[in-house]
This record gives C-alpha cells, sequence and structure tokens, in this order.
C-alpha cells in the first residue's frame, strides 16, 4: 500500500539512474525493487535498450564494531530459492564509446 511505480520513459544516452536497493537504516525506506517491462508504446523499429548495472557499497560516518554482524543478504539465506544460483562467468566485450 506505500509503493509506487515509477517510469522514466524519456531517459537519454547520456543520462543515468541511480537505485538504492538497501539501507541499514530503518528511519528511511530500506529495500528498493527495480524490474523491466516491454513498453507497448515504444516504436517498433526503436533501438534496443541497452543498461549496465554494478552493485556498489557506501559506508558513511563510522560504524560500530558489531555493524552488520552475522548479516546474510536475503538472496543468499539457505531458505532462498536463489542460494543455488551460481555466479556467471561474463567475457567483457571491446570498449566502445557508442551509447
Amino acid at each position: 500500500k506505500d509503493h509506487r511505480w515509477v517510469y522514466y520513459p524519456d531517459m537519454q544516452p547520456g543520462e543515468c539512474m541511480l537505485l538504492k536497493v538497501f539501507d541499514s537504516s530503518p528511519d528511511v525506506a530500506r529495500f528498493s525493487l527495480h524490474a523491466a517491462f516491454q513498453d507497448p508504446t515504444s516504436p517498433a523499429d526503436a533501438p534496443t535498450r541497452k543498461s549496465i548495472e554494478v552493485r556498489t557499497i557506501v559506508f558513511l560516518d563510522a560504524l560500530p564494531a558489531d555493524f552488520a554482524k552475522g548479516f546474510i543478504a536475503p538472496h543468499l539465506q539457505p531458505d532462498s530459492p536463489d542460494a543455488d544460483l551460481k555466479p556467471l562467468k561474463v567475457e567483457a566485450g571491446p570498449v566502445s564509446d557508442e551509447w
């Protein structure tokens, strides 16, 4: 009931979007989901969308010695459907300035 979907249909090639997907503070939104979908309003000859996902951890302020002690990411919990997934080996392609 307290969530909403947001759609950015007019992003340009030089723009990027950052999504905070986790926060340890209970005073703010702690989790964020993101998804993709087929846009029925997109022209049939529209160029294929490209995206890059980078995961980064940012620590702000001093952390207590017991910060995240015993923490296991939700997708790595033993009862998670993703617990048995193995990382994929990805070969880097040639560097390109094309966006």
